[in-house]
């Protein structure tokens, strides 16, 4: 009797031991893989409820939002299936005496799981991270450089009794350099729409002449710093702008007549001028901005030795990049 006793205890400790293998090699083997392959199903997930979300404002999409949401819930019954206990306590040997130091086999109900996120909060998230970084790279603010070519005329008068009177015409190239500013301290998403900026620059003009008067050849510089106050509206969803401006400035016109001939004189004419700045924008991506440039000088007229000149406004085009 008491042979057939240990025989039983042999077979039944056997049969335990066979259970903590298996359950061991489980946890070892499969659990990592099914941890790998529930990060798979939540990724699919979410990308799923990406697509719903990016289709849910298009009425010709219903059918297909209609099928994605069913596959997202094919994928959610997966994923609870693998989270769900595969071992359960009845299936356990009950009463089962183990010596102290033997390693319980670890249960996948047991492992620790961290709290799942709902795909909509991952999304809202990765949004408003991708909004941050794009309005950091879409901000108008910034170093200012552009280039500019337009279009006016100055009026020459010779005095003497053989004075004469010539008008040329100048194609004013430009180039600008300086800063810019647009809701400087405010959230990236006041920033965007914030529609008054304001801009300090210098700007800088050569113009190459032409006369119907052959014998004269003439050439034109100006330069002046200048202060300007921007006003833009912003397209919703967009980065595009579209505005207005209007400032004041600072600065010099050189003038160089030259009159070939029998008799050849040449004069320069310095003077100095404040002027107004106004005109229209049009801004792409909040860094591209086109421009109608008008400027007008305060003093207009100015005397040389020999000379009288009398310029008029200035119209040009204008394209300026905000670094």
């Amino acid at each position: 009797m008491q042979h057939l006793s240990q025989s039983s205890t042999s077979k039944y400790k056997a049969k335990h031991t066979k259970s903590l293998v298996f359950l061991t090699l489980f946890s070892l083997v499969c659990v990592p893989l099914l941890a790998q392959t529930a990060k798979e199903l939540q990724k699919q997930i979410m990308q799923i409820e990406i697509q719903i979300l990016q289709l849910e404002d298009d009425p010709n999409e219903q059918d297909t939002i209609v099928l994605l949401k069913q596959k997202q819930a094919l994928l959610q019954q997966k994923l609870n299936t693998i989270y769900a206990p595969n071992i359960q306590p009845s299936q356990t040997p009950q009463n089962i005496q183990t010596q102290p130091n033997a390693q319980q086999p670890i249960q996948p109900s047991q492992i620790p799981q961290q709290p799942q996120q709902h795909p909509t909060q991952k999304i809202k998230h990765k949004t408003a991270t991708s909004n941050e970084k794009e309005s950091d790279t879409k901000d108008r603010s910034g170093v200012l450089l552009g280039f500019s070519i337009g279009g006016m005329q100055t009026e020459v008068t010779e005095r003497g009794l053989l004075g004469s009177e010539v008008t040329s015409s100048f194609a004013p190239i430009g180039f600008r350099f300086g800063i810019q500013g647009f809701g400087n301290g405010l959230k990236s998403d006041y920033k965007k729409w914030w529609p008054l900026g304001s801009r300090i620059y210098v700007d800088y003009y050569f113009m190459p002449a032409s006369s119907k008067d052959e014998s004269v050849r003439s050439f034109q510089q100006m330069w002046s710093i200048n202060a300007d106050l921007l006003l833009e509206f912003n397209i919703p969803q967009t980065y595009v702008y579209f505005g207005v401006f209007a400032g004041i400035g600072w600065g010099q016109i050189y003038y160089t007549h030259q009159v070939r001939g029998l008799f050849s004189t040449t004069e320069a004419i310095q003077g100095n001028s404040l002027f107004a700045n106004l005109g229209a924008a049009f801004t792409l991506g909040a860094k591209h901005r086109l421009e109608f440039y008008y400027k007008m000088p305060n003093s207009s007229t100015h005397t040389g030795n020999y000379l009288t000149r009398s310029i008029s406004d200035m119209a040009a085009f204008a394209y300026q990049y905000t670094f």
